[in-house]
């Protein structure tokens, strides 16, 4: 029973560095993959929420083994899934997403997970409401069937890769083992319109100039916040917070009763569930609101968690990132782990690894590296860093760059040995190096 080995021992060693490989074969057959659009790590109570908006996922967290130290890639979606599907960051295949108004890139061929489980007999799905992921995109890369079907409702979404699924299994491409749903929901994205259940207390609120369910007054809105005297920004803020708690307490809804169905139909039985969120919102903690500005722990934090019927519940404490999920997957199953891959399954990375960020978007090039709880921004253009320690200052608010301090020089180097070697695929940019 690999899957009782794996997660027993790994429980056993959360509070070890390291812990060792596994031989026995394992048990679970599938894997039912969700991942959430735009969802603060921090509305989860055991990140230090009170608002009891997510009961759902706050008790399947406290039955899984969560990574409680884990960041995303990047502060957008389309880096951050095709980090996790890869296993590594975009340059490691030679491509960096640029988010544009009137543009979508396509990535270059590359293996993922869906990919290296289908060399295992698995037959995969995606089906996702986000369209970055859209299969004109090669966004998609792996997966058997992969549709955007036009709708932004992750109820829907779930009934149509659940039946995607049993449509499979009767035609004979998929059967009851080795078989890889993946469905992407975005419901807490802007524009915030959960239904008028879960928006209590918005008549209270001061009226504003702007529909906030409405994707052209939600951008008008939030790109104007800066420009507003303080009494119309707080009453936006206000508004848009209330929204986006709505979506939150929605989309948590919306995940038990997938949770349920997939249940009651026997989707969990011999299943492993990876959950994972692909960024985060910014609250106007610095000045913005929305995502795609920064890689602060506001935007580039993430929930990860794995479930099984035979898991031990435990917390993994070590830093993660995104592309440590597809190897840990893999581990998971007992099959190999690609060279390719620079991610390592929980628990075998080394404790004073360094992990990188990048984001080509709203404010950018922007990039990061993490270190034993240090983390070093660097604005490409510009040449700016700031360096911050997560342990003592988790919310990034006390700037400790010092250019002299041994820890943060060795953490430059390494930082910026990654960005030379992304520069051919950032030409249109000027790398500016930090003042000393």
């Amino acid at each position: 029973m690999r899957t009782a080995i794996f997660l027993a021992v790994l429980a056993l060693a959360a509070c070890r560095d390291r812990f060792p490989t596994y031989d026995e074969p394992f048990e679970a057959k599938n894997l039912l993959m969700i991942s959430v659009d735009t969802y603060r790590r921090d509305y989860l109570t055991r990140y230090g929420s009170t608002r009891g908006l997510t009961p759902f996922m706050d008790e399947l967290a406290s039955r899984s083994l969560v990574l409680d130290d884990h960041s995303s890639c990047s502060d957008w979606t389309l880096p951050s899934v095709l980090c996790v599907g890869a296993g590594r960051h975009e340059p490691a295949y030679g491509f960096i997403s640029r988010l544009g108004p009137t543009f979508r890139e396509v990535a270059p061929e590359h293996t993922t997970l869906a990919g290296w489980l289908r060399e295992q007999g698995f037959y995969s799905i995606l089906m996702t409401s986000n369209s970055w992921l859209e299969s004109e995109w090669n966004h998609d890369s792996g997966y058997d069937y992969a549709e955007h079907p036009g709708t932004d409702d992750g109820a829907r979404i779930w009934e149509l890769g659940r039946d995607k699924l049993f449509e499979a299994q009767a035609e004979g491409l998929a059967g009851e083992d080795r078989w890889f749903l993946h469905i992407h929901l975005k419901e807490p994205h802007s524009p915030y319109n959960p239904p008028s259940e879960y928006l209590d207390g918005l008549e209270d609120l001061p009226p504003i100039d702007y529909d906030l369910a409405t994707n052209t007054d939600h951008d008008e809105a939030r790109y104007a916040l800066s420009s507003m005297d303080e009494e119309e920004r707080a009453a936006v803020l206000a508004h848009l917070l209330l929204r986006y708690n709505g979506e939150m307490a929605y989309e948590d809804d919306i995940l038990e009763a997938i949770w349920d169905d997939a249940n009651a139909r026997g989707l969990l039985k011999n299943t492993v569930v990876s959950f994972w969120t692909d960024h985060g919102e910014q609250q106007y903690e610095r000045e913005h609101w929305g995502h795609a500005f920064q890689l602060f722990q506001e935007e580039s934090g993430a929930v990860a968690l794995f479930w099984h019927p035979d898991i031990e519940p435990a917390a993994w404490t070590g830093p993660t990132s995104h592309i440590d999920l597809a190897p840990t997957v893999l581990e998971m199953f007992g099959f190999p782990i690609p060279e390719e891959i620079e991610g390592q399954p929980v628990g075998q990375a080394p404790a004073d690894r360094t992990l990188f960020g990048i984001t080509v978007a709203n404010v950018g090039p922007l990039l990061q590296a993490t270190r034993a709880g240090l983390r070093m921004h660097y604005d490409y253009d510009s040449g700016a860093l700031a360096v911050y320690d997560l342990i003592a200052d988790p919310g990034e608010e006390h700037d400790l760059y010092d250019p002299f301090d041994p820890n943060q020089t060795s953490l430059w180097e390494e930082l910026s040995a990654w960005a030379d070697s992304i520069e051919p695929l950032l030409g249109e940019y000027t790398r500016v190096d930090p003042p000393r």
